[in-house]
């Protein structure tokens, strides 16, 4: 804005040109000021997501953990087992999916 009033003050043509040409170098570093502090964001935004993830896998770990005290051969333990299984698979998937992998398909 301040060259544009500048540019309709001034009256000798070399002066408006000195003013454009500052007012393209300031709008140059103004694009690219603002396209590196968005990229930076994703960066925070991404941290900040496998940061907060953390408290989850430390949950599913410690579920199948309490899962797998004192199994046995009976078939309470062999459901629980299944239920271990799956609890292991939702951890990877998210531990993938954090790490920005591609996530693994269960067998």
């Amino acid at each position: 804005m301040g060259c544009f009033a500048a540019g309709l003050y001034f009256a000798n043509g070399q002066t408006k040109v000195f003013v454009a040409a500052i007012a393209g170098v300031a709008a140059a570093l103004s694009a690219f000021l603002n396209r590196t502090y968005l990229h930076m964001y994703g960066q925070t935004l991404s941290q900040l997501n496998r940061y907060f993830e953390q408290p989850v896998l430390t949950g599913y770990y410690l579920t199948a953990e309490r899962l797998a005290h004192n199994l046995g051969e009976d078939p309470e333990s062999e459901m629980r087992r299944r239920i271990i299984d799956r609890v292991l698979e939702a951890s990877a998937q998210t531990n993938n999916g954090a790490s920005g992998e591609e996530p693994t398909t269960p067998s």
